[in-house]
């Protein structure tokens, strides 16, 4: 009762506030109604192509358009030390796995690793993907050198810059099923890389994962097929 009275205390001297907007959120929810909603309009939920070269990746999806109010918060958790919405972020990476790859059995998850950053985003979005959906989670790769930030560049270099950077940290991955997180894609080159490292020390499968993407449109929910070289379990 006393615990009660005080949680309920707590909440009403320092209420939830939106990831989003930093205004009241509703009840327990780390959203306010209006971004709620708006995080509603911008739903991908869908598979992303990749059109430049040989594909490694065996798919990947994401939850939502890189727009506003998700990529506020994204570069908010990235830029701006606001590392507690990685719990946020990260459930919404597992609600698209569990959506795009229910019948895929998934062995462990790695993240695209970093080496410049103090707090490394995608690995802390990994932890919280693999103890919410209980999948291990293995340093499948590191970053043997820094390169320029793929933002900053067209698509041409984009290819060119991330060639060479990755490589297998030394974990048995020999016929294993990888989930990839990463927190954005967009031309999906680093994600690409990464996957033809892991194929290349004998990985069975690369499914990647990551919050939004960016360039597509809004409105596409359906559930998506898995349509590449793994098959789904019986």
């Amino acid at each position: 009762m006393f615990r009660t009275f005080f949680e309920g205390l707590v909440r009403a001297l320092f209420p939830q506030r939106c990831i989003f907007c930093g205004g009241l959120g509703v009840g327990d929810c780390v959203f306010c109604s209006r971004c709620k909603l708006d995080c509603g309009k911008i739903i991908n939920c869908r598979a992303i192509d990749f059109n430049y070269g040989d594909r490694y990746f065996d798919d990947c999806v994401a939850m939502f358009c890189y727009l506003p109010p998700i990529s506020t918060a994204i570069r908010a958790f990235k830029f701006h030390g606001k590392h507690s919405h990685g719990v946020v972020l990260a459930q919404f990476i597992c609600d698209i796995v569990q959506r795009a790859y229910a019948n895929i059995q998934i062995d462990c998850l790695t993240f695209v690793p970093e080496t410049s950053r103090k707090v490394r985003h995608a690995e802390l979005l990994a932890k919280h993907v693999s103890k919410s959906l209980d999948i291990p989670l293995v340093c499948g790769l590191v970053k043997l050198q820094e390169n320029q930030k793929q933002h900053k560049l067209n698509l041409q270099n984009r290819m060119s810059n991330v060639k060479g950077v990755y490589a297998v940290n030394g974990q048995l991955i020999e016929g294993k099923r990888i989930l990839l997180i990463d927190d954005v894609v967009t031309t999906g080159a680093t994600l690409n890389e990464c996957s033809r490292v892991l194929k290349s020390s004998g990985a069975a499968a690369v499914l990647c994962a990551t919050v939004a993407a960016t360039g597509l449109k809004p409105g596409h929910r359906e559930a998506i097929p898995f349509r590449a070289s793994v098959k789904p379990l019986p």
